[in-house]
């Protein structure tokens, strides 16, 4: 489960992920469908967010650089807008806005502090600022 919903094994996670994984094996369960067990739920519902997530550092170069834990906060300001800040402990900052432009079509822009680019960036992780259009369909 833990490769699965983090893509890490099980010791490297954090406390809080590994509360994650056992509500999400909770409610597969029928055990905590709700909401009640989950205090990051609690938390993310009293903050008014639409999404709130914790993440490990993890290596993401031959050296062995951990990237720090981040935290990701973010929420549909409109019903086509929405609006994410990440922040990890490494001194990398990201403000991302995506605009549904059709069903399929996405603007999606991000500001950052760029401070902590590394060997291996992809456009997921890369810390930077940049302005692109996304094209997604289901097959």
């Amino acid at each position: 489960m833990a490769r699965l919903m983090f893509g890490e094994s099980a010791s490297q996670l954090t406390a809080l992920q590994l509360a994650q994984i056992g509500t999400a094996l909770a409610s597969l369960s029928g055990v905590g469908g709700d909401s009640g067990l989950n205090p990051l739920v609690k938390v993310q519902k009293t903050l008014g967010l639409d999404r709130l997530s914790f993440g490990a550092g993890t290596a993401t170069n031959a050296a062995g650089e951990n990237t720090g834990a981040s935290i990701e906060a973010g929420r549909y300001i409109s019903k086509r807008v929405y609006i994410e800040a990440k922040q990890s402990t490494s001194g990398t900052s990201q403000l991302e806005a995506d605009v549904d432009l059709t069903k399929r079509l996405k603007l999606q822009t991000r500001l950052g502090n760029g401070t902590a680019s590394v060997q291996g960036t992809t456009p997921e992780n890369d810390p930077g600022s940049s302005i692109g259009l996304v094209y997604q369909f289901e097959y």
